[in-house]
């Protein structure tokens, strides 16, 4: 009886070991290497790694990679129970990593069981490269509102954009208003940051071609308050929990 108890005891142990060995393995601290940059790239102020593991955050001190005596940069990040996504920056948005001809790059994704170590190259940046000076792409239907109107409720100030409808100074009538959000990324290329969504160019073809006509307002996001003025609930990890006081502004 006390050999068979000596088995289901040691039985359970072992189980126990394993189950525990498999469900935490999947969340171990993973080292993120950067072995090689471009030659230009300026010693100071160093590398950091932005994602949604620190709120798209660029340049935050805990996320500064460290720079090793062979010239490559680590950090290792804490576990992660959802696919990693995120980019190489010098500490802006500025200064994030580019493809080689200095175009925009997709996200870094970690997805599944993730490695012990992941190593990467950067092949260019954002502020090394020789582009095109920007230009203005708002069509004459778009207004900047105000670049600081007041948002009472969150404490802060927000640029807003307007679109009217074409015909809007010659006729008397009543249009629907659509809210957008990243009012930046909407309608003026000079301002967004990864080129324009072209919500001004297809409203005038919709009104060119007898479609439905509406006035937009444009809500410049907050940056580093995206996330929490678009999540009602706060989340420990990741903040938010604004949403309400958002709505609330739009509202009113």
């Amino acid at each position: 009886m006390h050999q068979n108890q000596f088995y289901a005891t040691r039985l359970f142990r072992i189980s126990l070991w394993i189950c525990l060995h498999f469900s935490f393995a999947g969340f171990a601290q993973m080292r993120i290497i950067v072995k090689t940059l471009p030659a230009h790239t300026p010693a100071a102020p160093g590398l950091f790694l932005v994602g949604n593991f620190n709120k798209w955050q660029p340049g935050l001190p805990a996320y500064q990679m460290h720079l090793q005596t062979n010239g490559s940069y680590e950090l290792i990040l804490p576990p992660a129970d959802q696919p990693i996504e995120f980019k190489v920056t010098r500490g802006t948005w500025e200064t994030v990593e580019t493809a080689a001809d200095g175009s925009d790059l997709p996200n870094r994704v970690l997805a599944g069981p993730l490695p012990d170590s992941v190593t990467l190259q950067v092949a260019n940046w954002a502020d090394l490269v020789e582009k095109p000076p920007k230009k203005h792409t708002a069509t004459p239907q778009v207004h900047v509102l105000d670049a600081e109107f007041p948002m009472t409720e969150l404490g802060r100030t927000r640029r807003i954009w307007l679109y009217v409808p074409v015909d809007y100074n010659r006729k008397k009538k009543k249009y629907p208003v659509l809210y957008l959000h990243d009012g930046q990324n909407l309608f003026d290329a000079y301002y967004s940051y990864s080129g324009e969504w072209g919500v001004d160019e297809t409203l005038d073809t919709l009104a060119r071609t007898g479609g439905p006509q509406v006035i937009v307002v444009g809500i410049d996001n907050g940056g580093e308050e995206r996330i929490n003025e678009l999540t009602p609930y706060a989340n420990p990890e990741y903040g938010g929990g604004d949403g309400e006081k958002y709505l609330q502004f739009i509202v009113q």
